[in-house]
This record gives structure tokens, C-alpha cells and sequence, in this order.
């Protein structure tokens, strides 16, 4: 499995990308990775590792249309078998990303949440999701509809629903994996004492001595 990260942010969030490029991505192992950004982003902030959507919106309301592009876009990007999608507050080891199924679309729960419209569990997108190349190229037309279909309502910032709706109609099933965590705390955050791999909103002192002791092991 060849995996791409796939982190969302934008600019106005730059701190954060700052605080995941001189952590999470410092550690060994670390995959590829791409920047998601949508309109009106900067020239300075367009590096290598950019991937620039420049039909959408930036803004954090917008998501579910920036993921529609990318969707596209991250197909053009050689080199990966996997994606693995996450916010840029999203806490992420980067040595046990591959010990995630080899699976079409993989993701974390939160406990007691589902889709309002559907009623079936989705894979949370702050905790990260992993879909397949081919899971991509099949999701696409069905993600088009589905954010088409105002029928079964959504926000627009739920891009995470939208996929899940939309893997539903490819016939595409989520694997579940609780490593990975839609809200971070003290015990829910990689550890060597636990098998955790991503947590989301992870209070910035814990992401710190998180890093720093990964740091001092590896």
C-alpha cells in the first residue's frame, strides 16, 4: 500500500499548518503529503506539496464542494495506491498509517453518531479517512449526485457524510478502525501504550508532549 496524505486546510489556518509541518510530518516514516486549497489562497502558501483547487471555495463551509474536486484532482497525482484525508487539526503517527486495512475506504466512528438523513454510520473526516484509488474513480459520479440531492439534507461542511453517502450507493463498505479518533484527549492519542494512530482536536499542550515523546523514541 502506497499511501498519500491528503490534509485538508486553508488559509486562514495557517498556524495549524505550521504546528502539523513541524510535528507530525518531522516524524519517521512519514508518506507523501499534499496541502488541500481552495480559492484565493496566497502564492507564498502554494508549494510543491500544494494541491490547488481553485474552482471552490476555501472556506471551512464550503468542504463538501472542495472535496468534490479533489476527489478529481488526487487522481491526476501519480505514485499511490491509498489516500488517507484529514483536517490539519488531526494529530496523525505516521509509521502506523500502514498498518490500516488495504481496503477500499477506511475510517473511525464516533460512538452514537450516524447520518441524520440515512441513519447509518459514517467515517469521521477529523479522524481521518483512507480510500483506495479505485475507490475514487468509483465514488465520484455517485458523490456528484448525492451533492446534488437536496432531497436527504446535509451542510455543506459535511463532506465526511457526503462520502459516506456516496460509498454507500458504489457499494463500496467501510471498514471501521477505532485507532482512529474523532476526539483527542489525554488516553485517546498515539501512544506506545496503544495502538491510536490519528487524534482529532487534540488539545495543543497533549499534541506537544505527544510529538516530543515520539520524538525522543524514534
Amino acid at each position: 500500500m502506497k499511501i498519500l496524505l491528503s490534509i485538508n486546510t486553508c488559509a486562514a489556518n495557517y498556524s495549524r499548518r505550521l504546528i502539523v509541518a513541524n510535528t507530525c510530518l518531522q516524524l519517521p516514516e512519514c508518506p507523501p503529503h499534499i496541502w488541500l486549497y481552495g480559492q484565493d489562497t496566497p502564492d507564498w502558501l502554494l508549494t510543491d506539496h500544494t494541491l490547488y483547487l481553485p474552482s471552490v471555495s476555501d472556506l471551512y463551509d464550503n468542504l463538501v464542494y472542495k472535496t468534490a474536486e479533489w476527489l478529481e484532482r488526487v487522481l491526476d497525482i501519480p505514485g499511490w495506491t491509498h489516500t488517507f484525508r484529514c483536517d490539519d487539526d488531526t494529530f496523525f503517527l505516521p509509521h502506523r498509517l500502514p498498518s490500516l486495512a488495504e481496503a477500499d475506504y477506511v475510517g473511525g466512528v464516533e460512538d452514537g453518531w450516524c447520518d441524520q438523513g440515512t441513519g447509518r454510520v459514517f467515517a469521521s473526516g477529523g479522524a481521518g479517512y483512507l480510500l483506495s484509488r479505485s475507490a475514487i474513480e468509483r465514488l465520484i459520479p455517485f458523490y456528484q449526485r448525492t451533492l446534488n440531492n437536496r432531497l436527504v439534507q446535509y451542510e455543506t461542511s459535511w463532506d465526511d457524510v457526503l462520502i459516506a453517502r456516496a460509498a454507500y450507493a458504489a457499494q463500496i463498505p467501510l471498514v471501521q478502525d477505532k485507532r482512529l479518533i474523532p476526539y483527542g484527549n489525554d488516553s485517546l492519542r498515539p501512544l506506545t501504550v496503544n495502538g491510536v494512530i490519528t487524534s482529532h482536536k487534540l488539545p495543543l499542550p497533549l499534541w506537544m508532549d505527544t510529538y516530543h515523546r515520539w520524538q525522543s523514541i524514534c
